[in-house]
């Protein structure tokens, strides 16, 4: 898990209202292809505007840079003050940071690191974080479980 900036779970919750309309427009997109599509921006346009996003070498404004240093001792800090934690603060999550925080402003085209990205990449960090603490997963109910469909498959 430490390869990824941002780590979710997704929960595929049941709502059958939201669930029709996505299996319409599935099917909808296999059914008419291309006429079923009708994006805001043309593949060229998106090509365009990616790499010249690409170009862009965003510098961190010092108020920027400060309020990364605050969100990774934040970070550190809140680890110390949980137990058995599932993820662990690292030097990779202020990288991870870092990168996101640039990213953001080649997402806007914007030539310096702004506080309002920042901010919102540690919103995105601290969201993405969960901590699975060992007593909230039961492996030996689920063992037990395996071990008698293994009994009743003999």
């Amino acid at each position: 898990m430490s390869r990824f900036d941002l780590f979710f779970v997704i929960f595929d919750e049941k709502r059958d209202e939201e669930d029709f309309h996505i299996a319409q427009h599935i099917v909808n997109m296999h059914r008419l292809k291309e006429d079923s599509l009708h994006p805001e921006f043309s593949t060229e346009e998106m090509q365009t505007y990616i790499k010249f996003g690409r170009t862009i070498k965003p510098k961190f404004t010092n108020e920027s840079a400060a309020m990364l240093k605050e969100e990774y001792k934040r970070l550190r800090q809140s680890e110390k003050n949980m137990q058995k934690s599932s993820y662990k603060i690292t030097v990779r999550q202020l990288e991870s940071l870092i990168r996101l925080s640039e990213a953001m402003a080649r997402a806007h085209c914007d030539y310096e690191v702004k506080p309002n990205y920042v901010r919102e990449v540690c919103r995105l960090m601290r969201n993405s974080n969960i901590n699975i603490v060992k007593g909230d997963v039961e492996f030996q109910d689920i063992q037990e479980d395996i071990n008698k469909e293994r009994q009743e498959a003999k």
